[in-house]
């Protein structure tokens, strides 16, 4: 579809929750149609398929009931800009001039401090986390780029996103959630008990300051002790600052 901000905003709100429990900002609607809130499409829509996989843990076979469904569970999908700006050069720019109405459209929806944002696309992020942190709101990203879920992007966007969900207590299963193992340390490990995460088939993380004062180790052991890992069950491991994920 194509249509001007209204129409595409009057088509969002009919799947607007009582309740919001988390906000996905993306870019824009995209010039060729493939509107997320527009019941006609596919659902194979890349980023539709991508966020009920995510956020509900399921496919569907229409998107109306994706739809409902995403609604049902307190998600809210909200573009930075309701002007496609995905075939346009100056998308950034027009990103930026758009911040005040983003705004009172997260205003006029009753979204405060207290409903987590999660920014997908690299734009969207660089753009926007540091305003919207200024003005109060709660990104929950932290840094953290989310890559949009196009083709080629598929398994990165799932990489990005699990951790941030199951910060927030929003992973669509429970083995999404860290599992962190005490055993013996090996001789090779300090004289205390070492830590291994048990790399499955979901992402697995946490603090590595907490589990360094958990066990009373520094966390110069723990990151290499997360690292082997890698050579211990064939998995690939993510350590960004004080976080660190495990995937398989």
């Amino acid at each position: 579809m194509h249509g001007n901000p209204d129409d595409y905003k009057r088509l969002r709100n009919v799947y607007a929750p009582d309740k919001i429990r988390a906000v996905v900002i993306a870019e824009s609607p995209p010039a060729r149609g493939l509107y997320f809130y527009d019941i006609s499409g596919k659902t194979s829509e890349p980023l539709f398929a991508a966020l009920t996989k995510e956020f509900l843990g399921r496919s569907f076979d229409t998107k109306k009931d994706g739809l409902k469904a995403f609604c049902d569970g307190g998600y809210m999908l909200i573009d930075a800009t309701y002007k496609p700006v995905n075939k346009r050069r100056d998308r950034d720019e027009v990103i930026e001039a758009n911040y005040p109405n983003l705004l009172e459209d997260l205003k006029s929806l009753s979204i405060d401090a207290t409903v987590p944002l999660i920014l997908v696309k690299e734009n969207v992020c660089r753009l926007l986390e540091s305003k919207l942190t200024a003005d109060g709101f709660w990104v929950a990203n932290r840094g953290r780029v989310i890559y949009f879920p196009s083709t080629g992007h598929v398994i990165e966007f799932r990489d990005q996103i699990r951790p941030i969900l199951y910060e927030l207590g929003l992973s669509s299963s429970a083995e999404d959630s860290p599992r962190v193992i005490e055993k013996q340390s090996k001789s090779d490990m300090p004289p205390r008990k070492a830590i291994v995460v048990d790399a499955g088939r979901h992402p697995q993380g946490g603090s590595i300051s907490a589990v360094a004062k958990d066990m009373n180790c520094s966390t110069t052991n723990v990151k290499k002790q997360i690292k082997q890992c890698e050579d211990k069950y064939g998995s690939r491991c993510r350590i960004q600052g004080d976080r660190f994920w495990i995937f398989d």
